[in-house]
């Protein structure tokens, strides 16, 4: 028995186990989103980056289709090529893309148009957690002037003012770091 996928359906709240693809190379693999929302998968083997995505049957998920193999040789700055190994590192589903760490440092590439970016110097052994940050749309029509409605408009505006702070916190050591 191989490596498995755990999956859990809150609909039916059944547990179930999902094999990845023959190909699996502990560690260096990430469970990620493929474009049209069903469950993917990406490997590397060498200097290839496998995406694999998974196919249904009538009882889930019937198997793993690769979609692409991509030589990061041909994407990655020969630099990087020198590199002992690869790892993958993260994925960022709103971009569709992966991170991938070499000796010389960690680059993302944008799985579609294969557009690649140095974002850090050195190797990271662990994992990439992107985080995105949002903000929430103010709420729409017309509002009683009334001690409830100011007092939420306080609390939006002291929010809003702690989130800025910490963007501009973020933005500081992300420079610092650079």
């Amino acid at each position: 028995m191989g490596k498995r996928i755990i999956k859990y359906d809150l609909t039916e709240g059944i547990l179930s186990a999902i094999d990845l693809p023959e190909l699996y190379e502990e560690p260096y693999d990430i469970v990620l989103t493929v474009e049209d929302g069903g469950l993917g998968f990406a490997c590397l083997k060498d200097d290839i980056l496998y995406l694999w995505s998974s196919q249904s049957g009538l009882n889930g998920i019937a198997g793993w289709a690769q979609r692409r193999a991509i030589e990061l040789k041909m994407l990655l700055p020969d630099c990087a090529m020198s590199t002992t190994s690869f790892r993958l590192n993260g994925f960022v589903e709103s971009t569709y893309s992966i991170f991938v760490s070499t000796d010389v440092g960690v680059f993302t590439i944008e799985l579609k148009s294969e557009q690649v970016k140095k974002v850090a110097e050195g190797r990271i052994n662990g994992s990439i957690i992107p985080h995105t940050s949002f903000c929430t749309p103010v709420l729409a029509g017309p509002f009683k002037d009334n001690s409830k409605t100011k007092q939420l408009q306080r609390d939006f505006a002291s929010l809003r003012a702690g989130h800025d702070a910490l963007c501009r916190d973020k933005d500081v050591l992300a420079a610092e770091l650079k």
